[in-house]
């Protein structure tokens, strides 16, 4: 499989397939000794760092995502040793698009500040079944599922419990080694101030009743992204185009916190 045709079925944009398929000519990938740390987790971090160094100037990350669309390749690869379905890696690979599509709501242009995150895909630690995604993690030596919430998932009670299904029957299916004792959550969806500004029948709050809550992070801004698409926004000059920005400004100025939680199913 090429570069071009990775870009194609992940629902790439035009635009930035093109920048990319010129960048891999210029880059060669396939020489990058760096490219192998972004298979190993505790590499992960210095291979980004090495990376980096080598590319030079990346104003809007095309040559990291270069780099990271060819490491997709060889993660193409992994998935049909392992006998995992296409359909599991184009719907998870499709994250790239994702965050490729939301810099431009952020910045009003393409680009990719999302490499730090990515490794978990290529590596085969994070899926996306159904909805949402889970990673394979050790929590303070214990073994579980981590839940993350993709932008355009659909969080209803329905398609969540089929989520849980599919991952029940892939985890056991192809990672039976790994006896996990929980699934959990990490997110601003899960922040209990949330309750406060939504109606009990909303599908965030139906998503967070699924968690028993164990910790609350009133510092953590990261729901100003997901919110507002930027936490460099003044509180007074958060905009208000939807219900939810109106009432979460409005608890924010009055001096209240979001935040984020844990919790588990």
């Amino acid at each position: 499989m090429s570069l071009k045709d990775l870009c194609k079925n992940i629902g790439l944009p035009e635009a930035v397939t093109q920048t990319v398929i010129s960048l891999e000519q210029s880059i060669a990938p396939d020489q990058l000794e760096e490219l192998d740390l972004l298979f190993v987790s505790e590499k992960w971090e210095e291979g980004l760092l090495r990376l980096r160094a080598r590319l030079g100037e990346d104003k809007h990350g095309f040559k990291i995502l270069t780099v990271v669309l060819y490491a997709a390749l060889r993660t193409k690869m992994d998935y049909e040793k392992m006998g995992i379905e296409d359909a599991v890696f184009w719907d998870t690979m499709k994250c790239i698009t994702r965050f490729v599509n939301e810099y431009r709501e952020s910045f009003g242009v393409y680009g990719f500040d999302r490499a730090f995150w990515v490794p978990r895909q290529l590596s085969c630690l994070l899926f996306r079944l159904g909805s949402l995604e889970f990673e394979l993690l050790v929590l303070d030596g214990t073994e579980v599922l981590d839940i993350h919430i993709p932008s355009d998932a659909d969080i209803s009670r329905e398609r969540c419990e089929e989520s849980y299904e599919m991952a029940k029957q892939f985890f056991s299916s192809y990672f039976p080694e790994f006896r996990y004792k929980k699934i959990c959550c990490r997110s601003w969806l899960l922040a209990p101030g949330l309750k406060d500004v939504l109606p009990e029948n909303s599908r965030i709050i139906q998503f967070q009743n699924q968690f028993q809550i164990t910790k609350v992070h009133p510092e953590n801004q990261e729901f100003l992204v997901w919110i507002y698409k930027s936490k460099n926004i003044p509180y007074e000059n958060l905009p208000e185009h939807t219900t939810l920005q109106k009432n979460v400004k409005r608890y924010l100025l009055e001096g209240k916190y979001i935040g984020s939680a844990e919790g588990h199913l």
